[in-house]
């Protein structure tokens, strides 16, 4: 098997790169792995190299996605449903959610014990003709992700603060978008929505607990389908949505589900959010597809259980971060 390393150099605003370049060289080299560390150079990049690397070689080959969500995004999308590719996430970027479904999130920085690593079958959810691996989001979230992406730019805002920034900043406008959606069993949502989102993980947002009931391999996506409400209603409910207590604490304003297939339609081109990035769209065919993708857990790395909070510490995850 040829691992490839592929660094996102935009990630987290830079900071890692060098000193994870060298993490990796030390790793891969005491390991003896065949392997290949590669920056992208454009949105896309990482896509079209995996997809060429798989097209060019027969054998098996482990990507890493050295990045955020996007980044893991872009490189399953390269070569989504392939028993010859596995896939590894080193989360460099600033949300990093999907590495909050296991229990030792700053596992997933230590290259050694990702070089050691086993993979595990997770599903995948197929959108139109693209994949997505954590979650996808219409409505509010989509134009707090809007706004998000120029407070990460920002130094004057902390990183892990962008995404509440862009919250505060998504109130002041319109918050609500028309939906036609239709479930798989028949059932149709036919009204104006706060928002929608379709999971395959538990977090988004840089740590939101929006689907604490998802499991990334149990053949089911989460759908959270939450009701227009107030500013006022908005911020009191805010709290739970981020500690993933709203299926219970807020419940009269969420339709929840889980499901394998849904169809969206909008009256007007429409922003979603796919892994953390947008898109525009007027017609969504959503479904669920199985056991789709071999994804690399680290060395003594679980995935959490349905409903359980996060197993590790920020302090810990800073911790990691630190020592790159």
């Amino acid at each position: 098997m040829k691992h490839h390393f592929i660094i996102n150099p935009a990630a987290g605003k830079g900071t890692f790169i060098r000193s994870l370049t060298e993490r990796i060289h030390k790793a891969a080299n005491a390991a003896g792995i065949d392997y290949v560390i590669y920056q992208t150079t454009a949105p896309g990049d990482a896509q079209a190299y995996v997809a060429a690397t798989v097209a060019a070689d027969v054998a098996c080959h482990r990507f890493y996605a050295c990045g955020g969500d996007g980044t893991l995004c872009e490189v399953v999308n390269g070569a989504p449903v392939c028993p010859r590719a596995e896939f590894a996430a080193v989360p460099i970027g600033t949300g990093n959610d999907f590495c909050r479904n296991f229990s030792d999130r700053a596992a997933f920085l230590d290259m050694e014990r990702q070089i050691k690593g086993a993979a595990i079958p997770i599903d995948l959810i197929k959108y139109n003709d693209r994949y997505c691996v954590n979650m996808l989001n219409v409505g509010f979230d989509c134009h707090v992700v809007e706004r998000t992406v120029k407070f990460k730019k920002s130094k004057l805002i902390p990183s892990s603060m962008a995404y509440t920034t862009g919250v505060v900043a998504t109130l002041l406008h319109k918050m609500h978008t028309k939906m036609h959606i239709e479930l798989s069993d028949g059932e149709v949502i036919d009204r104006p929505l706060l928002l929608m989102s379709i999971a395959n993980g538990q977090f988004y947002g840089g740590g939101y607990h929006s689907n604490p009931r998802a499991v990334l391999n149990d053949g089911l996506f989460d759908l959270n389908i939450i009701e227009k409400v107030s500013r006022g209603t908005f911020l009191s409910l805010i709290g739970s949505y981020k500690a993933g207590t709203h299926l219970v604490t807020a419940a009269k304003y969420i339709t929840y589900r889980q499901a394998t297939a849904v169809t969206l339609h909008f009256d007007e081109e429409t922003a979603i959010c796919a892994d953390g990035e947008l898109e525009t769209a007027t017609d969504l065919s959503v479904s669920l597809v199985p056991s789709a993708a071999a994804f690399v857990l680290p060395q003594g790395v679980t995935c959490l259980a349905d409903g359980k909070e996060e197993a590790d510490s920020q302090a810990t995850e800073e911790a990691a971060n630190a020592a790159l």
